[in-house]
């Protein structure tokens, strides 16, 4: 968190510099507020990008200890996106940040290994526990799953930076399909997987979160639900994470 401020301020000093830009990962959509703590498991917070809403949750507690290890990366985060964000309102707002809060990300990569986010994106096909139930949690706590292409994400970075005047927090998904329309989605194309029944059975429809912000913008998404499932699998397959 300091090193990020440490580069805000800097950036405040050089008086050339106009934007700065921070995206965010789904789990940092999850939104934990600048004011709670995050050891109270029963009350989680998501942040839209237009507002900040309640999400009581039962059994967040007995969910979240499986993440304990993202608890410092996430409340870093958070207070750090908060801190700079404060920059806009300083001095008529000479420095214009802007945050993209990220979906679930999927598609590609240039990595030589499946990362983190496609992996969860795919755990209903591998089975991985661990990304199951880091897909079971956003859905708890989200309502649904908020996707979006990695192609997207990159022409959203460079949408942001071609602004001549643009700043704020922005939530960058394309689609909310519910893990059971992700699970159908999969066990139609791929009908020899065995996904468990209570994925598949799952509700087809969920909480919808409002990206229309950056749209309003003029930014225009290029790939939808089908096409950020296919070309997932496809780079998992390409990379032998998933069996062909």
């Amino acid at each position: 968190m300091e090193h990020l401020l440490d580069l805000d301020r800097g950036t405040w000093d050089i008086k050339k510099v106009r934007n700065t830009f921070l995206p965010h990962k789904a789990e940092v959509v999850l939104g934990i507020p600048f004011s709670l703590s995050l050891l109270d498991y029963s009350r989680i917070w998501a942040w839209t990008s237009n507002e900040r809403f309640t999400l009581v949750v039962e059994g967040a507690k007995s969910w979240l200890q499986t993440f304990n290890s993202w608890k410092g990366y996430i409340k870093s985060k958070t207070l750090a996106e908060k801190e700079i964000l404060n920059y806009n309102e300083y001095d008529n707002g000479r420095l214009e940040v802007v945050t993209l809060a990220c979906g679930l990300v999927g598609g590609e990569t240039l990595l030589p290994y499946v990362p983190g986010s496609m992996e969860t994106i795919l755990s209903l096909l591998s089975g991985n526990l661990l990304f199951l139930n880091a897909l079971k949690l956003l859905q708890e706590l989200l309502g649904s799953i908020p996707l979006v292409h990695i192609e997207d994400i990159c022409q959203a970075h460079i949408f942001c930076m071609e602004k001549p005047s643009m700043k704020g927090r922005f939530l960058c998904a394309a689609t909310n399909p519910t893990i059971g329309a992700i699970a159908s989605s999969f066990q139609e194309k791929f009908p020899d997987n065995q996904i468990a029944k209570e994925f598949v059975e799952g509700p087809d429809k969920g909480v919808t979160f409002d990206s229309t912000k950056l749209m309003k913008m003029g930014f225009e998404y290029a790939y939808d639900t089908k096409k950020i499932l296919d070309d997932s699998v496809a780079c998992g397959s390409r990379l032998g994470y998933l069996i062909k």
